[in-house]
């Protein structure tokens, strides 16, 4: 959620989407075409983003984490789907530089994130040749780098991640325990193969 105080004073914006197309058309409109084809081609990727990359990553990472489901329907469901969107963001990918067409936008925005953890969640950049370059344009953009020292100094003072915090977020009492603390912070960004460990475990 954001305040911003100069555009809208007094509105809470929130939801990643909501964000970024509020952001471009009030600071940086060549992030989002303000008109015609151009502009849907934009608002149906960031769409497939909130709406699938997102939700199937999310779900990959979750399963994958949690002990108990190893080998469940939904820990294999879930990584079959996040298969398939690199699959069919690498097909795409390969017709153009970026998701929308010939710029860059808040679609990329709001999609590299996600697939940042593509060789920490299971997979190999090798299967993915027009999605890793993609993902290497954005790393390479002085924004992107900015993230990536802040994932740095992450790594060095990780934030305390306790029970009662993770019960909140799951919004459980009880159950299997899991240790998210090393899979959270991992630094997505890398361009470095999937170890031998992760693809046992994928």
């Amino acid at each position: 959620m954001i305040v911003d105080p100069e555009g809208a004073p007094g509105q809470a914006i929130f939801e990643s989407g909501a964000i970024l197309q509020y952001l471009a058309e009030t600071y940086r409109p060549e992030l989002l075409p303000a008109s015609g084809p151009a502009r849907w081609e934009t608002l149906k990727w960031l769409t497939a983003q909130v709406a699938w990359v997102g939700p199937m990553f999310g779900q990959h990472v979750h399963f994958r984490t949690h002990p108990s489901e190893e080998g469940t329907y939904a820990a294999t469901r879930y990584r079959n789907q996040a298969k398939r969107v690199c699959e069919v963001l690498d097909g795409e990918l390969a017709q153009r530089p970026w998701l929308a067409g010939d710029a860059y936008t808040i679609a990329d925005i709001a999609t590299w994130p996600w697939i940042a953890m593509v060789p920490n969640v299971g997979f190999d950049w090798a299967a993915y040749p027009a999605l890793r370059a993609w993902h290497d344009r954005i790393a390479a953009r002085p924004a992107a780098a900015r993230v990536a020292q802040v994932k740095a100094d992450l790594m060095r003072a990780p934030p305390k991640i306790d029970e009662a915090a993770l019960n909140r977020l799951f919004l459980r009492e009880s159950g299997p325990k899991t240790d998210y603390s090393t899979m959270a912070l991992a630094p997505a960004a890398s361009s470095e193969p999937v170890s031998t460990e992760l693809n046992e475990r994928a």
